[in-house]
């Protein structure tokens, strides 16, 4: 069974017997419980949007946390209920394994915190150099779509996904 949040008043003694009449307020809340989050990763450079779907209610202060690159706030969003943040700048972070795999994907551990102290884990969030592209043929087409593309870069991967809409 999960037990329902609530409210209640931390009293404090210093001997174990005298405590302060007034109290500090104090609430529990229920664990989170994530399900998914999108997209999988981002560039070093920080700044992807990232949305983590779950049960997220409850607690003072929401984060995620990107391994050892760092926590940012994040935002509480209703229907369906989801954490929405920023993924921060890795460039500068000394990520403490080596890129083994074709894709050059830098995981971390993404975690949520509704109270800046427990974390609990959502899964890998894949950081990835910002590709560098040398050539795309052909290099243009009708306005009515369908043009295939061929384009060449290095640190391209399998998750490039090509956007159209005048700002991608």
């Amino acid at each position: 069974t999960y037990p329902l949040p609530f409210s209640t008043s931390l009293h404090v003694t210093k001997n174990g017997q005298n405590y302060d009449l007034d109290g500090l307020p104090f609430a529990f809340y229920r664990e989170p419980r994530p399900r998914f989050f999108d997209p999988p990763g981002g560039p070093r450079a920080g700044n992807t949007t990232v949305t983590l779907y779950g049960k997220y209610s409850g607690g003072s202060t929401k984060y995620c946390h990107f391994g050892e690159v760092g926590q940012v706030p994040a935002t509480l969003r209703a229907d369906p209920e989801r954490l929405v943040c920023s993924s921060p700048n890795s460039e500068n972070t000394p990520l403490s394994h080596t890129i083994t795999n074709v894709t050059h994907r830098l995981p971390v551990v993404l975690q949520v915190s509704l109270n800046g102290q427990q974390y609990e884990p959502i899964g890998e969030f894949g950081y990835y150099e910002s590709p560098l592209f040398s050539f795309i043929t052909p290099p243009s087409g009708p306005t009515r779509g369908g043009t295939q593309c061929t384009v060449r870069g290095r640190g391209l991967f399998a998750n490039v996904q090509p956007g159209l809409d005048g700002a991608h």
